[in-house]
């Protein structure tokens, strides 16, 4: 009996949750961005956290004044945090100003950001638009053609472009991964905004209305600021608008090594936010119900995707133990999550050699599950800045 209690409830929470997704899913086909007029008259400050990225710098640097956007209306703003390469000297040689900052104490890129936007207002409160970009990024040529685009509409104080990989292709882990962010990194952005919610901020190729960094500055100083900063405009019913078109490119972890560093601290920051702003939530939509916390609220009750086959797979074996009659919805969640991680592909139009590796999904999951274990018993912490071993350092160690 208390088997069967169990089985219930489980597929209760399983249907709830794949009855979501499908509606996400659903919703970003209709999605439609939010723009303007074309202009290239904003002027844009793009800052540049960055933390021992002597090898990186200078080729985000390169790509940001490349771009299809006059240079004259871009301000190249690098924050060298806690370096001690030569970071700072590569990015001045290259074309930035470059802040270099040196706290122990305060170690992270929340806190890199915070200490930037509140001590140096000076150096960007010219600028329309503020841009955030990783340090290891390629732009897309017209990415500041679009970020303009959404930030001249009035009501839209920030945007989140579409972050995609620059080396999907590189083995079954980066194809998964790429298949992966085409979901989180463009149809739950799309979805969200399409059901009235905020597009989750992704830490890369995100831009604002400067007047709200000055009001802000960066108050988020977690393990994953950017999702934290999202919850916290969003209580302030700022929400975070998706323009899909605004590219760019950042490296994923390939290597064993560097994929558990980086999932750990995702997936284990993700936990703590769990615990911070689902009860915080919950009391401001029975003080002021809107739609767009009650997303926000099942977003983050939302298991990550590998654990979600894993709940429903032990469903589908639940069901076919003690209650046979439900069969066949055990077989209508796999649809629905079938449905779910394709429609990902379809609307980020992903290439055919991505929807091949999907077979390959099960190692994905495995490795995922292991990784979550390794989470909940903490083993490891997921605290401070944790920067991820590149691509080209690894071939450098291998030599």
């Amino acid at each position: 009996m208390l088997f069967k209690l169990i089985c219930y409830l489980l597929l209760l929470y399983v249907c709830l949750v794949v009855g979501y997704l499908v509606i996400v899913a659903t919703a970003a086909y209709f999605f439609r961005k939010v723009i303007g007029k074309t202009t290239q008259s904003m002027r844009l400050a793009v800052v540049i956290p960055a933390h021992n990225e002597e090898g990186q710098v200078s080729t985000v640097i390169k790509s940001i004044l490349r771009s299809n956007y006059p240079n004259n209306l871009l301000t190249v703003l690098v924050i060298a945090d806690n370096c001690t390469d030569a970071t700072a000297k590569r990015a001045a040689e290259a074309g930035a100003v470059v802040f270099s900052r040196q706290d122990d104490a305060n170690r992270g890129k929340g806190q890199a950001l915070d200490w930037f936007l509140r001590e140096h207002v000076d150096r960007y409160q010219h600028a329309q638009g503020l841009v955030v970009i990783d340090a290891d990024t390629i732009v897309d040529g017209d990415f500041f053609i679009h970020i303009a685009e959404s930030l001249s509409v009035p009501e839209v104080k920030v945007v989140q472009g579409f972050y995609k990989g620059s080396n999907s292709l590189d083995n079954w882990r980066t194809a998964l991964n790429s298949a992966a962010w085409n979901v989180f990194n463009n149809l739950r952005l799309a979805g969200a905004n399409q059901l009235g919610g905020t597009a989750i901020l992704k830490g890369n190729g995100m831009a604002f209305d400067t007047k709200i960094i000055r009001q802000y500055g960066w108050p988020a100083y977690s393990v994953v600021e950017d999702v934290e900063f999202s919850l916290m405009l969003l209580r302030d019913d700022v929400l975070v608008h998706f323009n899909p078109d605004a590219v760019v490119f950042g490296e994923m972890a390939g290597d064993r090594k560097q994929a558990e560093v980086q999932r750990q601290r995702w997936d284990g920051g993700r936990w703590l936010l769990f615990k911070r702003y689902v009860p915080a939530l919950i009391k401001d939509l029975l003080v002021r119900p809107r739609l767009s916390r009650l997303h926000a609220l099942v977003d983050l009750v939302v298991p990550p995707l590998s654990l979600l086959v894993v709940m429903v797979l032990m469903v589908t074996v639940g069901v076919y133990l003690f209650v046979p009659l439900l069969v066949q919805v055990a077989w209508l969640l796999w649809l629905g999550l079938v449905y779910y991680v394709l429609s990902g592909q379809v609307t980020a139009k992903a290439p055919l050699k991505i929807w091949l590796y999907l077979f390959t999904a099960p190692l994905f999951v495995i490795w995922k599950i292991l990784l979550y274990l390794r989470i909940v018993i903490g083993k490891k912490d997921v605290q401070g800045w944790q920067r991820t071993v590149r691509k080209s350092e690894l071939s450098d160690k291998n030599k």
